[in-house]
């Protein structure tokens, strides 16, 4: 088990129903998490609060709300205050374990932190703020070819609305172009030539065709 969690990169504790923490692994350490400390100690003297700016009372502690209830918790957000007054964000999962009676043992929760993740959707609202002010077709898309990104240019010119197209993958727009060019926008011409023969009033456009006509 030990060798295990060291080769985890996030952070794991496993917290008893007392509060108090049994075993981490040398991620945790850095969150100030480690054997022996209670729970409500280290809520004297580190605070958390919900991304709204809410304080958690210690009770409301997700791993504490595991094993107390049994709750499976995924992807909460919460974050620290540091000594300069800026944030440092964190997302955690939680979940109870049982002894051989089948009751509530405790809970086990994995922390991870994601103040990149945070700066760079920051960022990209940003952007695309910016983006939305253009008439040219512009998509944002992950290694995996997934689209995260689409703005409003690109609705008007492919139908697809901004809440349609994140998690699909490029293809939509054109599925006959090849990825690489697709990537390195070597085939952005096509695409918007494409799109800027779609009618307003065709409905979407048909990507297979690369013409206006009416999906359905």
């Amino acid at each position: 088990m030990d060798a295990l969690l060291e080769r985890l990169h996030d952070a794991v504790a496993f917290v008893d129903r007392s509060g108090r923490i049994r075993l981490t692994n040398r991620e945790a350490e850095l969150y100030a998490l480690s054997p022996s400390v209670g729970m409500t100690e280290l809520g004297e003297t580190s605070q958390i609060f919900r991304p709204d700016g809410r304080r958690y009372e210690l009770t409301e502690w997700p791993v504490l709300r595991a094993a107390r209830t049994g709750e499976a918790i995924v992807d909460e957000e919460f974050f620290r205050l540091l000594p300069d007054g800026s944030r440092r964000s964190f997302s955690c999962d939680c979940a109870p374990f049982y002894d051989d009676r089948g009751a509530i043992a405790g809970a086990v929760v994995v922390t991870r932190e994601i103040a990149e993740q945070k700066r760079m959707q920051g960022q990209l609202a940003d952007l695309l703020a910016l983006l939305d002010n253009t008439q040219d077709a512009i998509v944002a898309a992950d290694a995996q070819g997934r689209i995260t990104a689409w703005s409003r240019g690109t609705k008007r010119m492919f139908g697809w609305t901004a809440a349609e197209a994140p998690g699909q993958s490029w293809e939509i727009m054109r599925p006959d172009l090849s990825e690489s060019c697709a990537r390195s926008f070597g085939g952005s011409s096509q695409i918007r030539a494409a799109g800027a023969v779609r009618s307003p009033s065709s409905g979407r456009m048909d990507p297979r065709s690369g013409s206006g006509r009416r999906m359905s």
